[in-house]
């Protein structure tokens, strides 16, 4: 061993690689302070593997042009705080040792970008912040139970951490102060809730949450599917997961991460410590003239319709294109293409909810829910810009254009309204949602109408879901179509105003949303109201 040192020593050679064969019986060699083997003040890179070795003296600080220390495979059970000496290395793995914990001086290292200390015995990780270039970092398969500490302008580089297979309980709330991380692997720990603020890490393309025991069945079954997509975990996430605020006092942390119970301390006011950035829906009771009438027409075509008023919200700026396109996305998703459901937004201060008496007519409150001939149902389309025409006359004219478009693209495949038309082949009567004055809302599954559609001075919205699969499909699609709702104005607190749907016979067919309704939005909070 001592001749293998000289050799190297003499041709200025500024790596070493030793295996087993090479080390077996002289270990003791290697941990000796006044060791060949410190005394090569050149080496760039020491790797030892698959040895016995259990410890580094503290003459490994003497390796002062040291870029790369690879000491997996071997029994370590610490590393000297000399490591901290290493002012030039840039990659520490130290993996599938004993080590039960890193010296804190690990942290000083500036120039460290890769550091692996997976398959130890780690039950923490010393503070990092000083790792200035930290790109890649992998601790899996330790007991670890709390993340790394996160101080803010630190780790700023780092882009990929495995931290799987550990006992970790959840993720700091601070998160988003790594601006570059990509992919986050906390796989198999104990993390049973989860919050948004991953989300503000902007560079995140991969969340893998398998194997935790998280409280959302739903996000459970989303995480541990196997073909789950990592854009389908994130958007989970983003629709369902609220963002959480922290305020910094006195016991607000533990390590710059976690926070401390606020009810124990002096009772100080509930501006300090955590803030719970979540959003809610207030639920209020239906208004008598605002009500929907099925009528027996209507039955055989597209019978089940929901309905429900929000108030309180904005569409200003991007807010009214972003909610177009969440629109145009629940059709093609929860509403499988308008097989399933159909979804209609309008604005409810065009809507003529009621009409007095006059001479020769009665007054009529609601709105009214029916079927008419196509050549008889006559209405503006949305974003048409025309005079009334009767639904005949639309068909053709969009069936027109769906030609054209085939024609120009010289393809079958087209898109926008024109993919629907299958849906209404051969029909000779169409669907309406009326208003009191017989202006025509909505005609379901192709159009609304231009008369009350949406805009960004709309402050408040009726919506509709209409299905001829079931009540269900309709909830279900409304449950969704308020989750878009919310994350356009995610500070806002939304009124939501129930609306019932009365049949023919003047019977209650539905009130939504009713007191089992919204269950399924675990990050919202449902404000219902009050029975009198």
């Amino acid at each position: 061993m001592w001749d293998i040192f000289e050799q190297i020593k003499c041709k200025g050679r500024r790596e070493l690689s030793l295996s087993n064969v090479e080390i077996q019986n002289r270990e003791n060699e290697i941990a000796d302070e006044s060791s060949g083997l410190f005394s090569l003040t050149q080496l760039n890179l020491l790797r030892i593997n698959k040895s016995q070795l259990t410890k580094f003296p503290a003459a490994l600080g003497q390796l002062k042009n040291l870029t790369s220390l690879v000491c997996s495979s071997n029994k370590l059970e610490s590393l000297p705080k000399e490591i901290g000496c290493l002012t030039k290395l840039m990659l520490l793995d130290a993996s599938n040792n004993k080590l039960s914990q890193l010296p804190e001086e690990v942290g000083t290292l500036e120039h460290l970008t890769t550091l692996n200390v997976n398959c130890n015995e780690l039950t923490s990780l010393p503070d990092l912040s000083g790792c200035k270039a930290l790109a890649l970092m992998n601790a899996s398969q330790n007991h670890l139970k709390e993340f790394f500490i996160i101080k803010e302008g630190s780790l700023e580089l780092l882009a990929e951490v495995d931290l799987s297979n550990n006992k970790i309980e959840s993720v700091p709330l601070n998160i988003g102060s790594l601006p570059l991380i990509k992919i986050l692997n906390l796989e198999n720990n104990e993390i049973k809730e989860l919050h948004g603020n991953v989300l503000n890490c902007p560079k995140l393309k991969i969340l893998k949450l398998s194997g935790n025991e998280l409280r959302d069945r739903r996000f459970r079954k989303l995480v541990d599917a196997p073909r789950t997509s990592p854009e389908q975990v994130l958007k989970f996430v983003r629709q369902h997961f609220p963002l959480v605020e922290v305020k910094q006092n006195k016991s607000t942390v533990k390590n710059g991460n976690d926070e401390e119970d606020l009810s124990k301390g002096d009772g100080s006011s509930d501006d300090e410590g955590i803030v719970f950035s979540q959003p809610s829906l207030t639920i209020e009771y239906p208004s008598d003239d605002l009500l929907v009438c099925v009528t027996t027409e209507v039955l055989a075509l597209r019978p089940h319709l929901v309905c429900c008023v929000v108030r309180n919200i904005s569409l200003l700026d991007d807010k009214f294109k972003k909610f177009i396109v969440l629109q145009n996305k629940l059709h093609e998703g929860v509403c499988k293409r308008r097989l399933y459901s159909t979804i209609a937004t309008h604005d409810l201060s065009k809507i003529q909810t009621s009409i007095p008496a006059s001479p020769g007519s009665k007054a009529r409150t609601g709105l009214s829910y029916t079927a008419q001939a196509k050549d008889l149902l006559k209405f503006v389309p949305l974003n048409r810009r025309s005079k009334p025409v009767t639904a005949a006359k639309f068909l053709t004219l969009v069936q027109d254009e769906a030609d054209k478009q085939r024609k120009m693209q010289k393809s079958n495949n087209i898109s926008g309204l024109y993919k629907y038309l299958q849906l209404v082949e051969g029909w000779t009567s169409f669907p309406c949602l009326l208003d009191a004055a017989g202006t025509v809302l909505s005609v379901p599954p192709l159009t609304n109408g231009d008369a009350t559609k949406i805009s960004t001075a709309t402050t408040d919205m009726l919506l509709e879901v209409t299905s001829d699969k079931g009540l269900h499909a309709c909830k279900q699609t409304m449950t969704e179509l308020l989750q878009a709702v919310i994350d356009v104005n995610p500070d806002t607190d939304i009124i939501v105003q129930q609306v019932r749907v009365l049949g023919a016979d003047g019977g209650l067919r539905c009130v939504f949303p009713a007191s089992d309704d919204l269950t399924d939005m675990p990050s919202v909070r449902i404000i219902r109201p009050k029975k009198s």
